[in-house]
């Protein structure tokens, strides 16, 4: 049997911590606060910290992105669309 190493790429978001998103929510509109667990104030500051932490098992596993933890919905982006 050879001994082989298992390469893999991140594509898409890193996954949100519990204590950044309400995980049942996924689906509420996009927009929807309700989907955030932190309160508005501290909002960017979580979201910042959700980040650094992405970055940081990103880093041990040998690839680093934004982890994407600003984004609600993989599919918010296609709102802003026209036509």
């Amino acid at each position: 049997m050879l001994n082989r190493r298992l390469t893999a790429e991140l594509v898409g978001s890193y996954s949100k911590p519990n204590w950044l998103i309400r995980h049942h929510r996924v689906t509420t509109p996009y927009n929807d606060d309700t989907f955030w667990r932190p309160e508005t104030a501290v909002l960017r500051e979580a979201q910042n910290d959700a980040t650094l932490l992405a970055i940081a098992g990103q880093e041990r596993a040998g690839f680093v992105t934004d982890g994407e933890e600003r984004r609600q919905r993989f599919d918010s982006c296609f709102f802003a669309l026209r036509g």
